[in-house]
């Protein structure tokens, strides 16, 4: 499969219309390594869907065959009249909350269908008010109350559309070189990655790498990286009893108390306590997006 961000770029039609929506359906999006779900035979109603990568990696394949890879912190739209395949990633499986939805007025239906790329995507720098839209319009439309789910899942679409921005396409010769770059770091995040190296290998200075690196993934390189070690990290916790210290080793870390200081400063608690409240998910959701 080709890999490629052109679609998932793609700023197209941003669903800015002021207009109804219906939930049809929503979940947390808790998946093991490995987890693969696809449109087949679930093409029509819903026209919509919306999805939230909180951690891990996840892989969209589009209906031309396109693989369009999207990390923690990417807000995603997508069409569901064309075939499309998504798939966990990362080696710590993923966590992406997704609802699907359809606008009330046809004719903004056919509209938004019509226009729109079948995928786009938004990079957020602060997933609080998205992960709270998630998280109140998945209760909501569980305990049966469907006008206020659909007030939740309007606020995020403005928060998309308020925000949306295009991204230089992958067939863009420094996207591309970005995306190597992002491969590397995600296959060896324990490495001692320099900017000053990085910039170097691409003829460059510094400060024009690490503004290309902004512009093409939406964060800065060193931030890049400690969500790739971060990420590593709890797989590692989630599934192996390594101690933290050979933990740390294994991640880079000079010691075991600098890799718990930037654990807790980026996840919020302990890795000690990560691995004691944390429960492997088991099964999956039928249907992330």
């Amino acid at each position: 499969m080709a890999q490629s961000d052109s679609g998932m770029y793609d700023s197209g039609m941003i669903f800015q219309q002021q207009g109804s929506v219906e939930v049809n359906g929503c979940g947390p999006g808790h998946h093991e390594p490995g987890w693969v779900w696809s449109t087949k035979g679930k093409l029509g109603r819903p026209a919509f869907s919306v999805l939230l990568i909180r951690e891990g990696l996840c892989d969209v394949e589009d209906a031309q065959g396109k693989v369009h890879r999207a990390m923690a912190g990417d807000l995603l739209l997508m069409r569901w009249d064309a075939p499309r395949v998504e798939r966990a990633a990362g080696m710590g499986g993923l966590i992406a909350p997704w609802c699907s939805f359809d606008w009330l007025q046809p004719e903004l239906q056919e509209r938004c269908l019509r226009l729109s790329p079948q995928i786009q995507r938004r990079h957020l720098r602060d997933l609080s008010f998205a992960q709270s839209c998630f998280q109140r319009g998945i209760d909501a439309h569980f305990l049966g109350r469907k006008s206020e789910a659909s007030l939740y899942l309007s606020a995020l679409l403005l928060e998309f559309a308020k925000g949306q921005h295009r991204v230089q396409a992958r067939t863009d010769d420094w996207a591309q070189k970005i995306q190597q770059v992002c491969e590397r770091i995600q296959n060896r995040p324990e490495q001692s990655w320099s900017l000053g190296d990085l910039a170097r290998e691409q003829a460059c200075d510094p400060d024009h790498f690490a503004r290309m690196f902004r512009r093409i993934t939406g964060e800065a390189p060193g931030r890049y990286v400690i969500r790739c070690r971060m990420e590593r990290a709890r797989f590692l916790l989630r599934h192996t009893e390594e101690s933290i210290s050979t933990l740390a080793e294994t991640l880079g870390y000079c010691d075991p108390y600098a890799f718990s200081k930037q654990f807790k400063k980026q996840v919020g608690v302990s890795p000690s306590t990560f691995r004691e409240s944390e429960v492997p998910a088991t099964g999956s959701e039928s249907g992330l997006g």
